[in-house]
């Protein structure tokens, strides 16, 4: 079975040791996005565990939350 950038998402989020987690969500709030988007809510991160970060990068649609950051 092909994986899809959802399970190789999942897959890296479950690497990461407990306090780099904490780190990598912490500094999502912090990422410019493009004018029409917006981050993901801090209350709803800071609730989340692996699977629902996962959830919450990917769009229903199956598109990768990158796609809202400002080129830099």
């Amino acid at each position: 079975m092909e994986r899809t950038i959802w399970d190789c998402l999942l897959e890296a989020l479950e690497d990461l040791e407990e306090q780099k987690f904490k780190e990598f969500m912490f500094k999502l709030d912090d990422i410019p996005v493009k004018e029409d988007c917006r981050n993901i809510p801090r209350g709803q991160l800071e609730k989340a565990d692996r699977l629902d970060l996962t959830n919450m990068l990917i769009d229903s649609d199956g598109q990768p939350f990158i796609d809202r950051f400002q080129a830099q």
